[in-house]
């Protein structure tokens, strides 16, 4: 290679030659295969996020007129109280509760009584609920309160829906030359004893006929009316008697 240089270095580094060996260098580094470093492979990370489930907001005031709304579409329950029959009846005092039993001893006190039947009337179309009442009487202007009730101790009666209690509005002997009673009982508690009895004797009914009546009965838990009932009082053979008004 040496000598080749040394016999041709007149064309070597002539122009010509100078041009043939750049040719040749830009050739080889051109097409000659390179050695390049393996690329590195690379690693994509992938962060998923944390899965964040994002509960509904509760709005208060939207919800509590969604239960007014509801409450408000359900029918109201009510008592539905209805007067089934009055009727004279034979009735005894027993302990300060007015029964229709036969009585046990001679000490009972034993009359007749003008007797309405008053029931909780279930109905297809309406919701009936329980309730407890007291019973009122109205005649001439003036109030007879409270009435007893049979088989009760107090002066307040439950009636639960479909259930019947009957209320005594007026007591006497039967006589016609004995008076009637729109009788009372002033027992409030189930606490109180026996003697003296509450049951009030002192408001004599009026003999006239054709006077305007009502039976009242009040809810104790609200002190509403739960139902009213207008009748005509009337007096036959020394007895009295209801009828509707005309």
């Amino acid at each position: 290679m040496w000598s080749w240089l040394v016999e041709n270095k007149q064309w070597v580094f002539s122009g010509i030659g100078v041009s043939v060996i750049a040719t040749i260098i830009w050739f080889v580094k051109k097409f000659w295969p390179k050695h390049q470093p393996p690329t590195p492979s690379v690693s994509v990370s992938t962060t998923q996020s944390p899965n964040i489930t994002v509960s509904p907001v509760f709005n208060l005031h939207e919800r509590t007129e969604l239960l007014k709304q509801e409450a408000s579409a359900r029918p109201i329950a009510r008592a539905n109280l209805r007067i089934e029959s009055i009727g004279l009846a034979k009735i005894y005092l027993r302990g300060d509760i007015w029964t229709t039993d036969r009585p046990v001893d001679n000490d009972e006190i034993s009359v007749m009584g003008l007797i309405a039947d008053v029931t909780n009337l279930p109905t297809p179309t309406t919701n009936i609920k329980a309730i407890e009442l007291k019973a009122v009487l109205t005649i001439q202007s003036r109030n007879y309160t409270p009435l007893p009730w049979l088989e009760e101790y107090i002066n307040v009666v439950r009636l639960e829906p479909a259930a019947r209690k009957s209320v005594v509005l007026a007591v006497g002997s039967g006589s016609p030359l004995e008076p009637w009673y729109f009788l009372l009982n002033q027992r409030d508690q189930y606490f109180t004893p026996n003697e003296p009895s509450r049951m009030d004797w002192s408001n004599v009914a009026p003999i006239p006929s054709n006077l305007p009546m009502s039976i009242m009965f009040v809810d104790i838990d609200s002190g509403e009316m739960a139902a009213e009932f207008k009748y005509i009082w009337t007096f036959d053979s020394g007895r009295p008697f209801l009828r509707p008004p005309s």
